[in-house]
């Protein structure tokens, strides 16, 4: 029985860990949104994409286009030229689909 409970709370803590940010991070005022799906109960597909070597799971939403103020790259390790690339990049993908939003990224320095 104490594996279970081990292996569920183990389970909490890490949604929490993605639901909470760092108090150093509060102004840049970011909505994250988890979303749990029974695997047998769902009807939306979860779909599947490599990001830094790591297979992540997520499902598409339609988000209203009046509800997208802005989209801030995490910190990069990138130069100036490579992170302004992508922020041309996104500007380009969100006219494409119709939304006005501004692009940047965080200036907050990467750590590790």
């Amino acid at each position: 029985r104490e594996p279970q409970i081990r292996y569920i709370i183990s389970n909490r803590l890490l949604d929490w860990s993605l639901i909470f940010k760092k108090e150093c991070f509060k102004h840049e005022e970011e909505v994250r949104i988890i979303v749990h799906l029974a695997k047998r109960e769902t009807k939306i597909p979860v779909l599947y994409r490599i990001n830094a070597g790591y297979l992540v799971p997520y499902i598409e939403l339609t988000i209203d286009k009046d509800c997208v103020s802005d989209v801030i790259f995490g910190p990069l390790l990138m130069d100036d030229k490579q992170k302004s690339h992508q922020v041309n990049v996104m500007e380009e993908l969100l006219v494409a689909k119709e939304y006005s939003a501004i692009v940047d990224y965080s200036k907050i320095p990467i750590r590790f």
